[in-house]
């Protein structure tokens, strides 16, 4: 499974009441949500990552990392295997409701009406919540550069990061 980081979600009470504050912090404004009531969201990169500011579901959620996968059912399994505890999930994203989609349309193009993709809860050994998604609407993918057209990381960055990881070792990690 290659997964990657496409968000940050932050849970909150009142998420209308973040939005000033990641919209100042940032230096663009968060965007409501056409898809989900309560749920705002900004670009962080050029890379197709955002920050999700999203209704908190439960008192203990707090700030989850949303990985992209290309399947759900094999991220899940190497999760759990991998000592991962699925906590709900597989969902569904749907698509926009009816009466924004048309706006979304002129955005997103002819993918509008189709479902973004699924998603699925996991804790991970040391209990921090992941999430994966997997996003099947193009317009999704494209937005989030996944799937197809996807930033994949370069040999370049695979080689220094395998550097790293030398290096790390003879620090005893």
């Amino acid at each position: 499974m290659a997964a990657r980081l496409i968000a940050c979600n932050i849970s909150a009470a009142n998420p209308a009441a973040l939005d000033q504050f990641y919209s100042t912090l940032l230096g663009v404004p968060l965007a409501r949500s056409l898809s989900q009531t309560n749920h705002y969201h900004a670009p962080i990169s050029n890379e197709g990552q955002f920050l999700w500011v999203s209704q908190r579901n439960d008192p203990e959620e707090r700030i989850t990392a949303v990985f992209a996968v290309d399947s759900l059912d094999a991220g899940s399994n190497d999760v759990t295997n991998n000592g991962g505890q699925h906590m709900g999930g597989p969902f569904d994203v749907p698509a926009p409701p009816a009466q924004v989609r048309q706006h979304w349309a002129q955005a997103a193009g002819a993918d509008a009406d189709k479902p973004l993709g699924r998603i699925s809860y996991f804790r991970d050994p040391e209990q921090n919540v992941i999430a994966l998604f997997e996003v099947t609407n193009p317009r999704a993918q494209k937005s989030f550069k996944v799937g197809p057209q996807g930033a994949k990381l370069t040999q370049q960055v695979k080689t220094a990061q395998e550097g790293a990881v030398e290096a790390g070792k003879a620090l005893g990690h």
